[in-house]
């Protein structure tokens, strides 16, 4: 009964143990809070990039002053984010339907959607960065530097946590 005893409390102690140790959400790693989190964060990026290109493209189509080079530099820019936003959800879709359920998807590093998602984010980080620094610093006017300066902190907030859902590093593989 001794024996019995302990050897049930040593595997209490082992189940608790390992219950109670925290690593952070990584993608491909853990149950499905963990998968759940970059197809969160995957799915806002995607969402905002089409929110503020998808005007922006509209923007740029319907400014008439606008033409030549500025107006294709201007378009090409936008279409570019619009393209890796479709493809990024494309991908999210395509392994959420392979694994049957949102719940279930891995979006585990390196694949196409962790770095698809990661490459989206560092873009539009230094996209706003560069644009919003040059916003900010030229003779506009006021509402306009909030606007762009709004665009910017959520791009890099939206960014930041898809960097941190997708990020893998050498001590959690």
């Amino acid at each position: 009964m001794g024996s019995e005893l302990g050897s049930y409390l040593g595997r209490v102690q082992s189940v608790t143990t390992s219950t109670q140790t925290s690593k952070p959400a990584v993608v491909g790693e853990g149950g499905v809070e963990s998968r759940r989190m970059p197809l969160i964060s995957i799915g806002l990026l995607v969402g905002w990039t089409f929110l503020v290109w998808v005007g922006r493209v509209r923007n740029v189509l319907a400014d008439d002053d606008l033409a030549g080079f500025a107006k294709t530099w201007r378009l090409g820019v936008a279409l570019g984010f619009v393209v890796a936003g479709l493809a990024l959800a494309a991908l999210v879709l395509a392994q959420v339907r392979r694994s049957g359920s949102a719940g279930s998807a891995s979006f585990s590093r390196p694949s196409a959607v962790g770095s698809l998602a990661s490459l989206l984010a560092i873009v539009g980080i230094m996209w706003w960065f560069i644009r919003g620094g040059g916003i900010l610093l030229a003779d506009f006017d006021t509402s306009f530097k909030i606007v762009h300066s709004v665009l910017a902190l959520v791009t890099f907030g939206l960014s930041g946590l898809v960097l941190m859902a997708t990020r893998s590093t050498a001590k959690d593989r």
